[in-house]
């Protein structure tokens, strides 16, 4: 049963939908499809371990009714609670893919799994037997089923994961408070591998009294020096690039990871009120250059405007996009596009 039910979602989900998911998340429709297939079995996973517990499948049956993002957004909730990180991991070492496209296939392969159970519901079969299946010994073959070829020996991993994501759920659960869910919240979250190489979080305290809570090697101190630093002169060729902002693809809308450097950033723009900077925006050289250059001065002006919505003077920012122009990587890889598509800062008063 647990097969089939993987099998249908798979199904349902064809290859221009896998190919416009690969061009949103810039990974290869192969691994999009794993993804999804090994995020759904780490679902259903976790459903399975939790399918015997009273009430819960009373929990699930109102989100089948209108399955969608916001319901797959519940059901991961209720499965994993405030941390959701440790499913995301397994799926991005399983797929090959980044944390960030881990994260949204997690979400996208919840949506779909709720619209195969309530199809299967509607027709009549039991949402407490179709999910006690995976309680009777298929959670590991439902995995197993669901690693790309030739990654069997990744299967550890991805239930080593599941186990913690589930422990974590549980200690939550059973220590409550507040307090518990604050602690959860407060740590940093790395949604992107490249951002453990900025090291560890630390607290600086900033000449206006507020503690800056960012990664030693982050562009927040990178910039705090900057400006601290008599002997460094304010010119035109030194930018700060931010390195823990995200974008929907393709759009400028940016994503709530991006919050706590946006925060940061504001911090120190209070804590320094003469200095002024310009939001720079650049793209790689990929598609039409007026595309390109829209694209980066929208999302450099959604970088202000955020700044700006966060108590800075509107008066201290200045925005411009650059397109494809002044690129600090080739082209010529995936992981130079990556270092070109970005976010840059510059002081233009301090």
């Amino acid at each position: 049963m647990s097969q089939s039910i993987l099998d249908t979602l798979m199904g349902a989900v064809d290859a221009k939908t896998i190919a416009s998911l690969a061009k949103e998340l810039e990974e290869s429709p192969a691994s999009i499809a794993a993804g999804l297939q090994c995020g759904a079995a780490a679902i259903l996973a976790a459903l399975s371990k939790k399918a015997a517990e009273a009430g819960f499948v009373g929990e699930i049956l109102p989100l089948l009714t209108s399955a969608g993002g916001e319901q797959g957004a519940k059901l991961l909730a209720l499965l994993f609670g405030h941390d959701q990180s440790a499913a995301q991991i397994a799926v991005s070492h399983a797929a090959g893919v980044s944390a960030g496209s881990a994260q949204r296939l997690v979400e996208a392969a919840a949506a779909l799994l709720l619209g195969v159970l309530g199809t299967k519901v509607s027709a009549g079969e039991s949402l407490a037997v179709l999910l006690g299946d995976h309680a009777h010994g298929h959670a590991a073959p439902v995995v197993e089923a669901a690693a790309p070829a030739g990654s069997k020996v990744l299967i550890p991993l991805v239930l080593g994961a599941l186990l913690v994501a589930g422990l974590l759920w549980f200690l939550n659960r059973e220590r409550g408070g507040a307090h518990a869910v604050a602690h959860e919240m407060a740590k940093p979250a790395i949604v992107n591998p490249a951002w453990a190489a900025l090291g560890e979080f630390f607290s600086r305290r900033l000449p206006s009294g507020a503690e800056l809570n960012a990664p030693k090697l982050g562009v927040e101190n990178k910039l705090v020096d900057f400006i601290e630093d008599a002997n460094r002169i304010v010119d035109k060729t030194t930018w700060f690039d931010f390195d823990r902002l995200l974008f929907d693809t393709g759009l400028a809308t940016l994503r709530p990871e991006s919050e706590e450097q946006l925060k940061n950033v504001a911090s120190v723009l209070k804590a320094f009120p003469d200095v002024e900077l310009k939001i720079g925006g650049y793209t790689d050289n990929t598609g039409e250059v007026a595309t390109n250059l829209k694209l980066s001065a929208a999302r450099a002006s959604a970088v202000m405007a955020e700044l700006v919505k966060l108590g800075v003077e509107p008066a201290r920012l200045t925005a411009e996009g650059y397109g494809a122009e002044h690129p600090v990587a080739e082209n010529t890889t995936e992981e130079g596009r990556a270092k070109n598509r970005r976010i840059s800062m510059r002081v233009t008063k301090k």
